[in-house]
């Protein structure tokens, strides 16, 4: 999960107060998230849906708030529903420098630390992306469960075996492939970036690839 940035100006369908999930409100925030779902990083292609960032469930009147609206993949909507609406807010929080989210090799749990507590929705929020990544209980992933997890180990894998390239031979070429695996329309950045901050003098490096909707 990485900060998003949103269009200032509310998609015009909202104003009519009939849908939340217009075509211009599709598209544009297809345009705003780079395709991918703003929970876990994933390229949605075309399975993705309008999330309520604070459920419509409990509340009814931000049904149509563009601030409340995010492009979401379906299986992080159904896992997150109505139980999670005290998460971070996804525009206004660096969930990447607020997280920590790590696999260990040889590990099947991904560990996610709260790096500054003190960011309102940080504990529930982990709690949600603990959720994702690892199932409802440790080690009892079901299917869809499952074939989440192995998605983000093999990107992980891929990512600390060209970082390792990289580290071990730093040329123009080794840095520019680690490089377009932090580009912003790539999965999972938050745990790229978390490899990198175990490295710190390979951090600096990659500064400018790292601030994702951010000024450098």
């Amino acid at each position: 999960m990485i900060q998003q940035r949103k269009s200032p100006v509310s998609p015009a369908s909202l104003a009519g107060k009939k849908s939340w999930d217009g075509e211009d409100v599709r598209e544009t925030l297809y345009a705003d998230q780079n395709g991918k779902c703003y929970l876990c990083e994933v390229c949605t292609d075309h399975f993705f849906e309008v999330e309520h960032v604070q459920s419509r469930s409990n509340f009814p009147e931000k049904a149509f708030d563009w601030s409340n609206l995010f492009l979401c993949c379906r299986y992080c909507n159904a896992r997150k529903g109505k139980d999670y609406d005290d998460i971070v807010s996804p525009c206004q929080t660096p969930c990447e420098e607020v997280f920590d989210v790590y696999i260990r090799p040889g590990s099947k749990v991904v560990e996610i630390t709260i790096l500054t507590p003190d960011i309102p929705g940080a504990n529930k929020t982990r709690e949600l992306l603990l959720r994702l990544h690892n199932g409802k209980k440790t080690g009892m992933r079901d299917m869809k469960e499952r074939i989440f997890f192995e998605k983000f180990q093999d990107s992980f894998s891929s990512f600390v075996i060209r970082l390792n390239k990289y580290k071990n031979s730093r040329t123009p070429e080794n840095r520019a492939k680690v490089a377009e695996l932090l580009t912003i329309d790539q999965p999972f950045l938050a745990a790229k970036l978390s490899v990198l901050r175990r490295l710190p003098e390979l951090l600096e490096d990659f500064q400018r690839e790292t601030c994702w909707n951010r000024k450098p």
